[in-house]
């Protein structure tokens, strides 16, 4: 896995959409290197390989690494916490609505979803402009954003995308 175009989160997340095959265990301390340091939380890295904090700084300077199927799943594991990563590091609507067209472009877990949401309404854009764009009760949008509940994951998508068209007018 190459590596060094990865200077950003979204080269990063570009980088492991398209990836394919196996990863040795170098590129895998690599790509748990450079994850940590453009912002993915390391107890999410742990919590998604359900192995502890110590572990992922082990392998992160190449002191051990997993078994080559639990390496071969790191694009899958990581690619989440990397939307999740970009979206809270957006700082304006504008930031937000490109950072979304991105993530709108791959299926979507829950809690990326409700950081979508969570996100926007940090940023200013009001849950009724939200509601109606979206054509759902106001409530919805509480429970969206809290995680509480989210849409099919087949709808999700189009739902970023309107979340992108309000954060970029």
């Amino acid at each position: 896995m190459d590596l060094n175009g990865c200077t950003s989160l979204s080269a990063l997340a570009e980088t492991l959409g398209r990836h394919t095959g196996d990863i040795d265990e170098g590129s895998f301390s690599r790509l748990i290197a450079r994850s940590v340091e453009l912002g993915v939380d390391r107890v999410a890295i742990a919590d998604d390989f359900t192995v502890s904090v110590g572990t992922v700084g082990r392998w992160s300077t190449g002191a051990s690494a997993p078994a080559g199927l639990i390496r071969n799943m790191a694009p899958e594991v990581l690619l989440p916490l990397v939307y999740f990563a970009m979206i809270e590091k957006c700082k304006s609507k504008q930031e937000l609505a490109t950072t979304l067209r991105t993530v709108a472009s791959r299926e979507v877990q829950d809690f990326v979803f409700a950081a979508v949401f969570r996100k926007a309404l940090e940023l200013g854009i009001e849950r009724i402009a939200l509601a109606r764009r979206l054509k759902v009760p106001l409530p919805t949008i509480g429970r969206w954003s809290t995680g509480e509940s989210c849409p099919v994951p087949i709808g999700r998508p189009s739902a970023i995308i309107s979340v992108a068209d309000i954060a970029g007018t």
